[in-house]
């Protein structure tokens, strides 16, 4: 009973623990009050952190709505009609967190008032305790519960898994630690276990959990390689020291041959979950090893970790204690010193957990989540190898002392690099406005053009967008950059036109035509210049296609009717759009951008009238003198709220420098990039010939096409 109560009292420390912090961060304690209003819905709660969070709102909201994850249900597929439009995209997201958010909502909506959103925004605050939770049930079969339960704290308060499973993150990270610890609770519980029933029923339930976590995530794979290369190392292992493999062999059969056969009838029965490994095209230079530019170059979490980011996501008390306990592992291992041959399998199993999760973590920010597990876990078997040392001490009241400052300091330090985030959410008032605005202006939504980091919340507000966070595909990902990019206005609206109406289709149908992608490009930019009548000239004239041919593709390269569309600019956009000119300016010959210029910073000092920014520009504006890595500029664009100031500096220089004055900001790009759309709409906000601005509020503006 004693040790019952002791157990209970730990599990609940460890889930009230990661529940509070998480609950906590909805204050928004790092912003004022001004920020907090900009940065929180009509509910007082937060807007969610992420943009994939919106998607995950969303199918679950068409779950709960409809029966399944879609927008629609065309007899055979669930469809997606915002998302890649004009074609939309098949709903084929792993259904679990959907299928748990409406649980989570239905149960609490039997005892207290809440929305489905709400249930979605305080879910992660509640799983992701369970974690820690299941971390201290398996090392507690290695460890004293002290050490158990150190384990179990550093889990939840680990800065990577914290940062995205705090209230408000509604994605699948979640899970993504908690169901393969699950896994290996099972699969390790069995392999310990010496009554066979029971044995094969967590043989089983292993499998249970894996077939779950397939449902889960894509990247399911991950934990069923690590128990497959551990079992074959082990089996290995066992047959050089002449000891018996043959039960762990039929143990390990039966939990692939279950896994094969739970996820190889969800295969059958259309569940669209497959035996995939990981997406290793995410490593890749180029996708599906054609010559479009790769568009994951673009998204951050797929980039790899500095240094700093390496060691600070993973928690420096979890490197520290867990390259500690690596060697305490080692050395009990040289020294025979384990109690049964299912200690040296679970070393072994993380021992793999931690090579993999590592690896992968050093190849992208994204992989991290799944690399601060086995650091954990060594960290609690140094840490009891610690309190193993003080507990043979002789003076009791010295003893409990040092106990009670290990845990102490482990629990402050581990709380307080959960203090330091400052997490900000996805979208602010200016988005949410945005959205209300087209939906109230326009009877049917019109097709929107942005940043695609934001599209899943506005596809979660019913408008249709060309491309979201879902579908990153390199040829609508370079047609929209080349749009933005050029200087050729007439190009930039035709490109639009032509993929609000066509979607895809004239791409590929060209390309079906020419086998080259590279002409395929260059035959759109030539067309799309110009009118249907001098397109068609071109096409038969230059490139010798045939009337018939022609006629089927300037039907779709230049529509009519003509979708409304509109672009959505902001601030966030002087950032990010280097990638605009990285990817429109591809050179498809050499497979890279053609030379450009796009260096943003922020100032950094300012020492009498000289101004200095972080991407080595200065600004002497007394002298009406400025550099940029020692170079002078054409011209100088000074950017007041009200009003804008140009003065000239050099004339025989290509550069040109835009200075925000109120925003403290600079940007230096070349004479051609200053005269694209991007530059013109999104940094100067001017209107254009084709683009008149409709909207405006804060930091946020729409334009339509004329």
């Amino acid at each position: 009973m004693q040790e019952s109560l002791k157990v209970f009292l730990f599990i609940s420390i460890i889930f009230c623990t990661g529940f509070i912090l998480r609950a906590d961060t909805v204050n928004l304690h790092h912003f004022n009050a001004s920020e907090k209003d900009y940065l929180t819905d009509f509910q007082g709660l937060p807007y969610m952190y992420d943009a994939d969070c919106y998607y995950n709102y969303r199918v679950t909201l068409n779950y709960f709505k409809n029966g399944h994850l879609g927008d629609k249900y065309n007899g055979k597929f669930s469809w997606n009609i915002y998302s890649y439009y004009p074609e939309g995209r098949p709903s084929n997201y792993p259904p679990f967190i959907a299928w748990l958010a409406v649980f989570f909502y239905n149960f609490l909506a039997l005892f207290v008032n809440i929305t489905l959103y709400e249930a979605c925004f305080w879910l992660p605050a509640i799983i992701a305790p369970f974690t820690g939770i299941m971390l201290f049930l398996l090392m507690r079969n290695h460890v004293d519960d002290i050490s158990a339960f150190i384990a179990g704290i550093l889990a939840v308060t680990t800065p990577i898994y914290f940062s995205r499973t705090v209230a408000g993150f509604f994605d699948t990270d979640m899970l993504n630690v908690l169901i393969p610890l699950i896994i290996v609770l099972f699969f390790y519980g069995g392999i310990r276990t010496e009554n066979m029933f029971k044995k094969y029923i967590k043989c089983i339930l292993a499998a249970v959990f894996l077939l779950l976590f397939s449902l889960t995530w894509n990247g399911w794979a991950f934990i069923f390689i690590i128990i497959v290369l551990t079992s074959l190392i082990y089996v290995l292992i066992l047959k050089s020291s002449d000891k018996s493999s043959t039960p762990f062999i039929q143990f390990f059969a039966v939990f692939i041959l279950f896994s094969i056969l739970f996820i190889g009838m969800l295969k059958l029965f259309g569940a669209g979950i497959y035996l995939n490994f990981p997406n290793t095209s995410l490593f890749l230079k180029s996708n599906f090893n054609n010559n479009w530019p790769n568009a994951n170059l673009s998204v951050s979490e797929l980039s790899k970790p500095s240094f700093i980011e390496f060691v600070w996501f993973l928690g420096g008390l979890n490197i520290g204690f867990g390259i500690l306990g690596v060697v305490v592992v080692v050395l009990n291992l040289l020294s025979a010193n384990l109690k049964d041959k299912s200690d040296l399998f679970f070393y072994l199993l993380m021992s793999v957990w931690l090579f993999v999760g590592l690896i992968s973590y050093s190849m992208s920010i994204r992989f991290g989540i799944i690399s601060f597990i086995p650091l954990v876990a060594f960290s609690s078997i140094s840490i009891n190898k610690i309190i193993g040392t003080v507990l043979k001490l002789k003076n009791n009241f010295i003893r409990i002392f040092i106990l009670l400052l290990i845990i102490s300091s482990f629990f402050v330090i581990s709380v307080a690099q959960t203090q330091v985030f400052k997490l900000r959410p996805a979208v602010n008032d200016d988005f949410v406005d945005a959205a209300a605005f087209i939906n109230k202006t326009f009877s049917s939504p019109p097709v929107l053009v942005m940043d695609w980091s934001y599209g899943h919340y506005f596809t979660s507000e019913g408008i249709p967008v060309l491309m979201d966070g879902g579908c990153l595909t390199p040829q609508r990902n370079y047609w929209i950059s080349r749009a933005l990019s050029t200087d050729n206005e007439t190009l930039s609206k035709n490109i639009l036109i032509m993929l609000s109406c066509s979607g895809d289709i004239p791409i590929e149908m060209l390309y079906k035509r020419t086998g080259n992608i590279s002409l395929t490009a260059t035959i759109l930019n030539e067309i799309l210049s110009m009118d249907k009548k001098d397109a068609k000239l071109i096409l038969m004239e230059k490139y010798g296609m045939n009337p018939n041919f022609s006629n089927q593709l300037l039907n779709f390269t230049h529509p009519y009717p003509k979708k409304r569309i509109v672009i959505l600019t902001g601030d966030h956009e002087i950032k990010s759009g280097y990638w605009n000119f990285y990817y429109g300016y591809w050179n498809f010959a050499k497979s890279q951008p053609q030379e450009f210029v796009y260096s943003e910073g922020e100032i950094t000092s300012i020492n009498d009238t000289l101004k200095h920014y972080s991407n080595n520009m200065s600004l002497d504006l007394k002298k009406r003198f400025a550099s940029w890595n020692g170079k002078r500029p054409y011209e100088v664009i000074l950017v007041y709220k009200n009003h804008k100031d140009e003065f000239r500096v050099y004339n025989e220089s290509n550069l040109v420098f835009i200075v925000f004055m109120e925003k403290n900001r600079a940007l230096v790009v070349d004479k051609k990039s200053k005269n694209s759309l991007f530059i013109k709409i999104s940094v100067l906000n001017e209107g254009t010939e084709h683009f008149k601005r409709i909207y405006a509020n804060g930091h946020v503006s729409l334009w339509e096409l004329r």
